[in-house]
């Protein structure tokens, strides 16, 4: 099938969410660093978070090499992040809206500080819509 299926899409969604999460905690090092007296605990916790987004985004691309998804274009637009890719031949896009991204930013560092995230997840909604599965990893 020429479809990317529940877990492909939250792939491609994590590829694009995840260098924005990097570019945060890039940043909100250096300010913690300049801001307390004591950096370091702070400092290496979310270099632990860094680290350990860096490996899942060299997974995500061996998957997708692996199984010929290739994201070529993001873009940042007026509404999000317009992301084009190819999946199995088949040229498609995705667009992230900026609320949708915040909120699903803002998970995904609470996960990666190591946060037990399931706390927001919605009971009301069947697993399969829901953002969060049982074991924190993001939808």
């Amino acid at each position: 099938m020429n479809v990317p299926n529940h877990e492909e899409i939250r792939f491609l969604k994590e590829y694009v969410l995840l260098p924005l999460v990097l570019t945060a905690f890039d940043r909100d090092a250096k300010r913690i660093t300049a801001a307390v007296k004591t950096p370091g605990p702070y400092a290496d916790t979310i270099q632990r978070a860094i680290d350990a987004i860096t490996f899942d985004l060299a997974q995500l691309r061996k998957y997708f090499r692996a199984n010929g998804i290739r994201v070529f274009d993001t873009e940042k637009t007026t509404d999000g992040i317009r992301t084009k890719y190819v999946y199995k031949r088949r040229q498609s896009e995705f667009i992230l809206l900026t609320n949708l991204i915040r909120v699903e930013a803002e998970l995904l560092m609470r996960r990666y500080l190591g946060e037990n995230v399931t706390k927001y997840m919605r009971a009301d909604l069947p697993g399969h819509l829901a953002d969060f599965d049982a074991e924190g990893t993001l939808h």
